[in-house]
């Protein structure tokens, strides 16, 4: 008896461990990770589960996402959802770019990579959310600026050569 107690002991304390480290793992990550299920219509439902980047990047409290689901963060059509769904589900796993609207109402492009998994026992979906919003203004910004000096180039009459110190 005494061994039989040990026993489930040391493997509680295991559990506890794996617990605690896959947790920190999970709250210290700088992407939003948020987990969902769908319902028997392919639907999701509310978040179950979200670290603390996603308040971050979605603007809202843990409390709040727990009472939303995707469908109140990404403005996008039920045809396109329904067919990222049939996606996910055939491949298990999906990469996209979208726009989100935060609780202030702003727009914000981000990098979601999503994947169906094992949680607590049932099947779920799992988010993986990186804002790449600055990203995409600095890419803007390079082909404004490309685009205004090809312009330039085009309107100069004159021949144009590059010249080396040498003279080449």
């Amino acid at each position: 008896l005494a061994r039989n107690i040990t026993k489930r002991l040391q493997i509680e304390e295991a559990i506890k461990e794996s617990e605690e480290k896959y947790r920190a793992l999970f709250d210290s990550n700088r992407d939003s990770i948020t987990i969902f299920r769908l319902n028997s219509e392919g639907i999701a439902e509310n978040f179950i589960e979200a670290n603390a980047a996603s308040t971050a990047i979605y603007g809202y409290t843990k409390e709040e996402l727990m009472k939303m689901n995707v469908r109140d963060l990404e403005p996008i059509s039920k045809k396109t959802r329904k067919q990222r769904i049939k996606t996910l589900l055939a491949n298990g796993r999906l990469n996209l770019e979208t726009t989100i609207k935060t609780k202030n109402g702003k727009y914000r492009n981000v990098e979601i990579e999503v994947f169906v998994i094992n949680f607590l026992n049932k099947p779920a979906v799992m988010t993986i959310t990186r804002d790449i919003t600055e990203l995409k203004q600095i890419e803007l910004n390079a082909k404004k600026a490309q685009e205004n000096l090809l312009t330039i180039l085009e309107a100069i009459p004159d021949l144009l050569f590059e010249v080396n110190q040498d003279g080449l």
